[in-house]
């Protein structure tokens, strides 16, 4: 099991460059990463998207790569942009009047004019370190998936036993509980009843109240809450996308648990059918960060 909340973070240090890369991911129905690359790694983000995919199938996935060059950098001028900017200076020199000498600073400050044109695209070496250090960092990034992953399997293990003890309560509580109501409206309905009805009479009205109270019983809805329980169990052992799969079967608990609690509405039942309740909603949250 997998969680899609994850953090990694890997860095090359070598004589001609560092390198960064971070990962984080949150969970999401879909997979969506967003990188972040410096202008001069743009023609890697395709590649490194991809990698990102292979290992990755869900969250949305926001990273980033710092890169820093110890390389003497390439400079180059735009002779065509400088002779531009020049010609501009000296007429508004002219217009002013002005007989200062124009700033070397401010050509040297101008991208436009004085640019780095290193291709990067064409450093094999470059981009085998950023490769290396981007699989390094996933892989460090699913490390924790897994180890939170690991923490949402015990912690749903654990809330199963207590719904299998809390559900066993509830159904050993239950034929008390028939015999009681059925005793309970017998007794109402002979004082309501009793001297104006015959024998026939209340024979079929007996009839009647136990047609009700066995409407009202709950064994089906036992039953198939154990089913539910074994099965949640087994899918959470179940290692390929079993997200959705929980979320199908917490929801069938869900409605289960509703009815159960609807017929056999009790007080000595409340704080089972509570725990019941609550951690079949606290699984619903976890499962929505599953993979």
């Amino acid at each position: 099991m997998r969680s899609m909340t994850g953090y990694g973070k890997s860095v090359y240090s070598g004589e001609d460059y560092l390198i960064e890369f971070e990962i984080k991911s949150v969970n999401s129905r879909f997979l969506d990463i967003r990188m972040n690359l410096p202008r001069e790694l743009s023609f890697m983000e395709m590649e490194i998207n991809n990698i990102i995919k292979d290992k990755i199938n869900r969250g949305k996935i926001s990273g980033r790569i710092n890169l820093i060059s110890f390389k003497p950098p390439e400079l180059k001028i735009n002779e065509t942009k400088l002779k531009a900017y020049n010609d501009v200076f000296v007429k508004i020199k002219q217009i002013t009047d002005n007989n200062d000498d124009i700033p070397l600073q401010l050509f040297l400050e101008n991208e436009e004019i004085v640019y780095q044109s290193d291709d990067f695209s064409k450093d094999n070496d470059l981009k085998s370190r950023i490769i290396s250090i981007v699989e390094s960092g996933i892989k460090n990034h699913q490390d924790t998936a897994l180890k939170e992953g690991k923490s949402m399997h015990d912690y749903m293990m654990q809330a199963v036993k207590g719904m299998r003890e809390s559900l066993s309560k509830i159904e050993i509580a239950f034929p008390t509980y028939r015999n009681e109501v059925n005793e309970q409206i017998q007794s109402h309905a002979k004082e309501l009843y009793g001297k104006q009805l015959g024998e026939e009479e209340l024979k079929r009205l007996a009839l009647e109240i136990a047609i009700y109270v066995e409407k009202s019983d709950v064994t089906e809805e036992i039953v198939r809450l154990h089913h539910h329980l074994n099965k949640f169990q087994e899918t959470i052992d179940n290692e390929n996308d079993i997200g959705k799969n929980l979320n199908f079967i917490l929801q069938e608990m869900h409605r289960e648990t509703n009815t159960l609690g609807s017929k056999y509405n009790h007080n000595a039942i409340f704080e089972e059918m509570i725990n019941i309740k609550e951690e079949i909603e606290k699984c619903r949250e976890i499962v929505q960060n599953i993979v």
